[in-house]
């Protein structure tokens, strides 16, 4: 459903200063609180934007996690608030007002993104030191403000470790193959999550689409990889290890925890822009 006619929603005490984004069956709007002059994020939901319960189930668990969250490159969440007398209608989340741009949005800087992506793995892992997982890892949802600083934000798609999800859940392009089949996840989707957004910082291209179906001895859920070095020269063969590593078909032959990683990475990264400097 197309979204952008929602009116900004009326909430006693507070004032709605702008919409700042929306999408997943969500509006995000900037409010200020009307007695101290604070603002926040609010994530807006209601049943006349959705159709099902995922969207407000994703809401949800986005607040369980963002709640219980201290580390400073996670994005908090403050309050949730449900509305409905029989079933709810509408969900409101207050969060962190996070400022900056996405990931995504890179433009022709080399080296932000890398530095932003090791920032945001040490927040990826704190959530699993928590025993969850973020389960939607992308570039999308790694936010840089202009003084460097770094959120990852949007827990909509977050579980306790060793979940079974019911549907398909994430970004195609960068879904750990276990997602894409309804397999148990854990930490190892994220590092999968984590490995193929970092080959998509690297190269500029994204690792592809997960094979629907058997392609002759290929599982469902596989894909083609091309080694990083080949789409970008600069990528050491230590380098391309390690993010080859991460996107291992099978979460068994990944590595163990980003701790296992995130020294030898600190390196190579260093190493990467120096020389393309």
């Amino acid at each position: 459903m197309d979204i952008a006619h929602i009116q900004p929603p009326r909430i006693p005490g507070w004032e709605v200063v702008s919409q700042i984004g929306r999408g997943g069956g969500s509006i995000i709007y900037e409010v200020r609180d009307s007695k101290t002059g604070e603002t926040c994020a609010l994530k807006y939901v209601s049943k006349e934007m959705t159709k099902g319960s995922r969207f407000f189930e994703q809401v949800e668990a986005e607040h369980r996690l963002g709640e219980k969250v201290t580390h400073p490159n996670l994005r908090k969440t403050l309050r949730l608030r449900k509305r409905g007398i029989l079933a709810t209608q509408e969900l409101y989340l207050w969060m962190e007002l996070v400022q900056g741009r996405p990931l995504s949005r890179r433009g022709n800087d080399f080296s932000r993104p890398l530095l932003a992506l090791l920032k945001a793995a040490d927040g990826l892992r704190a959530i699993h030191r928590m025993r969850y997982i973020h389960a939607d890892f992308n570039p999308k949802n790694v936010m840089i403000s202009d003084e460097g600083g770094v959120k990852l934000i949007d827990y909509g798609q977050s579980c306790p470790l060793g979940t079974r999800k019911k549907r398909v859940q994430g970004t195609l392009e960068f879904l750990a193959p276990e997602q894409a089949t309804k397999g148990i996840l854990d930490h190892r989707t994220d590092i999968f999550n984590f490995g193929a957004t970092l080959y998509w910082a690297l190269t500029g291209q994204t690792i592809g689409l997960p094979l629907p179906e058997q392609k002759g001895n290929r599982r469902p859920g596989s894909r083609n990889i091309a080694p990083p070095s080949v789409v970008n020269v600069r990528v050491s063969k230590e380098l391309e290890a390690i993010i080859m590593g991460c996107l291992a078909e099978s979460p068994g032959d990944r590595p163990e925890s980003l701790d296992a990683i995130l020294g030898d990475l600190h390196v190579e990264l260093r190493e990467c822009l120096l020389t393309s400097s």
